[in-house]
């Protein structure tokens, strides 16, 4: 068996000039900057507010959110001091090795949004250190993405 990575680093427009060059099928290609024209090829530091809050609704609803994503959204919406893994594998009803893939086939699929950023700006949530142990604590952007409407949870 032979396995290949390929990472692409560029703007979706440059991307468009060379994606014939990458074998993938359908479903992981063709998704739709979400970025304005403005936006487009940007760092993430350079992005409007708005662009980012795009980006990330697109991320959230290109398909549809797993039931264990979503449980996990709900949970940390409703504890904004966050929560622990342990806690959140409790919610999931599954061990911290099977949450470790869940979050980690999230990470997947937000790299493979096209436009989406590789910046601590577009962070749902992140971990922080309170009340003597590693938290997940939304961020004020996933907070606010989570609860606009647009996701639906």
């Amino acid at each position: 068996m032979k396995m290949r990575f390929v990472e692409f680093e560029g703007t979706p427009a440059e991307f468009e000039q060379v994606k014939h060059n990458f074998s993938f099928n359908k479903s992981s290609a063709g998704i739709a900057p979400t970025a304005s024209a403005e936006d487009e090829g940007q760092p993430a530091s350079k992005l409007s507010q708005e662009g980012l809050r795009d980006i990330v609704i697109t991320a959230l609803t290109r398909r549809g959110l797993p039931s264990t994503m979503a449980t996990i959204f709900k949970a940390l919406l409703k504890n904004p001091k966050g929560l622990s893994s342990e806690a959140l594998a409790k919610e999931l009803k599954i061990t911290r090795a099977q949450l470790a893939g869940v979050l980690g086939a999230f990470g997947r699929r937000l790299s493979h949004t096209e436009g989406f950023p590789d910046s601590e700006d577009v962070w749902l949530a992140k971990r922080e250190w309170r009340d003597g142990e590693r938290r997940y604590v939304l961020t004020p952007l996933g907070r606010e993405v989570l609860t606009s409407g647009r996701v639906k949870l």
